[in-house]
């Protein structure tokens, strides 16, 4: 059986099939749109994952820098000792010969040394300290006075020189020898030969 179509009836099949393309396009263009939209209106989801702590990206660092710490903190044991202070020739000299530090610290000064051993408030005594002095003076000498009285060592000496009265005159000659002694008053004149018979004047 063959249909035939009249031309009006082509032509609503053509304008049927047109709009029905139309149709399709605009949904398909819709449906794009809407995606678009939807795309855009969702936010971006960033993936963070967190690092290490600084304290536990290091923890070796940490550690030591507490034991530096530690170790800085407590005093070595060379710092908590006091330092030792070795003795002077001066000390060295009167503890070998057993001489007041007065005398042993002049003779680390001078070769020839006029030590005047007195007693004080005596008037006898202070006028021959005055005649030693000036005799040591004079011939450039080193002077000491030792007080028998007040110093252990002075009268220490006086009795390991048999020195029974004062005033006396000791003239000492390096290293510590007792060269001279003089008991009894003794002006400038004998203590300055004393001191040239120490030198071998």
């Amino acid at each position: 059986m063959n249909v035939t179509l009249t031309p009006q009836l082509r032509l609503i099949a053509v304008l049927g099939v047109a709009a029905l393309a139309v149709l399709m396009s605009a949904l398909f263009l819709l449906m794009r749109t809407q995606l678009a939209a939807e795309d855009e209106a969702t936010p971006a989801v960033i993936v963070h994952r967190p690092g290490p702590t600084p304290s536990a990206a290091k923890p070796h660092a940490a550690a030591g820098h507490t034991a530096s710490t530690a170790k800085s903190a407590k005093p070595s044991a060379a710092a908590a000792k006091k330092p030792v202070v070795p003795p002077t020739v001066a000390m060295r000299l009167a503890t070998q010969h057993r001489l007041p530090i007065t005398i042993a610290r002049a003779l680390t000064e001078h070769r020839v040394v006029v030590a005047a051993l007195v007693v004080p408030d005596a008037a006898l005594d202070a006028t021959e300290l005055a005649e030693a002095e000036a005799a040591a003076e004079q011939a450039g000498v080193g002077f000491v006075t030792v007080n028998v009285l007040r110093e252990r060592a002075g009268r220490s000496l006086a009795e390991r020189l048999g020195v029974v009265e004062t005033p006396a005159v000791i003239v000492y000659r390096r290293p510590a020898k007792a060269f001279i002694k003089l008991e009894g008053f003794a002006d400038r004149d004998m203590v300055a030969q004393a001191v040239a018979n120490a030198f071998g004047r």
